[in-house]
């Protein structure tokens, strides 16, 4: 439970981001200006706090997300988490992910090179060519049997 509470894909912010602003249980905290590669960005952190579960609620340190948003723009440029295993007692695993080149497509942008650390070192870049959004699939496409 705690590795599905703490790591998910945040190659796209947007959807991490709307799951985070949807939920009544998010709580969030102004950790104040920084910069992130000589942008000037707000530094918030965010957790679910399993308020509306109480028996999840051990969860709750295991969803923290420190998200860096540009001041100018909005735009997400750094988001930092811990992938953690074993109710913390195994290492943790941090991740830092770097947004740039945000590219408009069906009404929003999307980052179109996304570096990622692991551990504080460099692990990955991906480089996105091509985005394609509501392309059909429908939403009976994904019923729950």
């Amino acid at each position: 439970m705690e590795r599905a509470a703490s790591g998910q894909t945040a190659v796209f912010p947007l959807p991490l981001l709307v799951r985070i602003l949807n939920s009544t249980d998010s709580k969030y905290v102004l950790a104040g200006s920084e910069e992130v590669a000589g942008t000037n960005c707000s530094h918030v952190t965010v957790w679910n706090s399993f308020d509306s579960h109480p028996k999840l609620q051990f969860l709750s340190e295991f969803t923290r997300k420190d998200i860096w948003i540009e001041t100018n723009s909005g735009l997400i440029r750094k988001l930092s988490f811990e992938v953690r295993d074993a109710s913390g007692a195994a290492p943790r695993t941090s991740f830092d992910f770097y947004y740039n080149n945000y590219r408009p497509v069906a009404g929003s942008l999307y980052p179109s090179n996304v570096a990622i650390s692991m551990n504080g070192s460099p692990w990955m870049t991906i480089n996105i060519q091509n985005v394609l959004a509501n392309t059909g699939v429908s939403d009976s496409a994904f019923q729950i049997q």
